[in-house]
Formats: C-alpha cells, sequence, structure tokens
C-alpha cells in the first residue's frame, strides 16, 4: 500500500487534528520532537503534519489557549493553597504563578502526563479553532 502525501493544512483545526492523529498512532514523548521509536511530541506532531506557516502559528495559539482554559477537574482544597501559597510567599516566589500551574494542571489533569491528556487538550484547541471558523 502506498501513502499519499497530504496537501498543506490552511485551517488550524485539521492541522490541530493531523498532529494529534500523529501522536495517537505513533505515541507521544516529552522533550524530544521525535525519538528513535517514532512517538512525537506536541510541537514534533504539528511540524510533522503538513500547513503552512500562518496555519501553524494560528494552531500554536489555540493549543495556548486551551492550556490556559480554566480549570474542568477538581481543584485543590482552599485550605492546601493557601498553605502552599504561604509557603510560596516564605520562600520568595510569586504566589499568583502556583495558582496557575495549579489551574493548567488540574485542567490537564497532568500530574503525570499521559497520551490521552495530550490527545485531549488537543481535541480542545480544535473545538476553539473550528468555533472560531478556522
Amino acid at each position: 500500500m502506498t501513502r499519499r502525501h497530504q496537501r498543506p493544512a490552511t485551517r488550524a483545526s485539521v492541522h490541530i487534528r493531523r498532529a494529534a492523529a500523529a501522536l495517537a498512532t505513533g505515541g507521544w514523548c516529552r522533550g524530544e520532537l521525535r525519538d528513535a521509536t517514532g512517538r512525537h511530541c506536541i510541537l514534533g506532531a504539528l511540524m510533522a503534519a503538513p500547513a503552512d506557516s500562518d496555519t501553524v502559528g494560528r494552531s500554536h495559539i489555540y493549543i495556548r489557549s486551551a492550556m490556559a482554559e480554566s480549570a474542568a477537574y477538581a481543584q485543590p482544597t482552599p485550605d492546601y493553597r493557601a498553605r502552599m501559597e504561604a509557603q510560596w510567599s516564605r520562600e520568595g516566589r510569586d504566589p499568583r504563578s502556583l495558582g496557575r500551574q495549579f489551574d493548567i494542571a488540574v485542567h490537564n489533569n497532568v500530574v503525570a502526563p499521559t497520551v490521552g491528556a495530550v490527545l485531549d487538550l488537543l481535541q480542545r484547541a480544535a473545538e476553539f479553532a473550528e468555533r472560531a471558523g478556522d
């Protein structure tokens, strides 16, 4: 069977879904664009999916938007957050930064990132792009 080359995507939703397909079939890794077994990180999967440079830029924007979306999963208790923010303040770190990290990690359910969490993130990003007509 021969594999046909895809035309470069001109819509971000198509580009993101192609990247998700590469991750779903090849696997996901962290810290490498593509490892020896053919797994990709998110950026590597986006690079593997053909698209023009403008579409690639818009895809990145939608993915970052999906990562910054407010949390849908259970948040840490207010007492726990207060203790962690107090600890960060004592250490001279910005407690607002801690809150943002909680929001992103909890929303993406990424205490230990998994390919499922990454695919869920890309699904949300593609839906953002579709709602925007992209």
